[in-house]
């Protein structure tokens, strides 16, 4: 489990997508105060299921 470095609050995981780029990227964001911080190394291409 992530802890806010802020408030010290919990953070979970959840996804960020840019839908006019195409990409997505994942992110720690806290329950408490709302803050975020990047998960991935870099944004993913968004693909399509078949």
């Amino acid at each position: 489990m992530h802890t806010c470095d802020k408030c010290n609050g919990t953070m979970y995981l959840e996804r960020a997508i840019d839908m006019d780029a195409g990409l997505v990227i994942t992110v720690l964001a806290c329950l408490n105060c709302g803050r975020r911080k990047v998960a991935d190394a870099e944004p993913r291409p968004m693909t399509a299921p078949r």
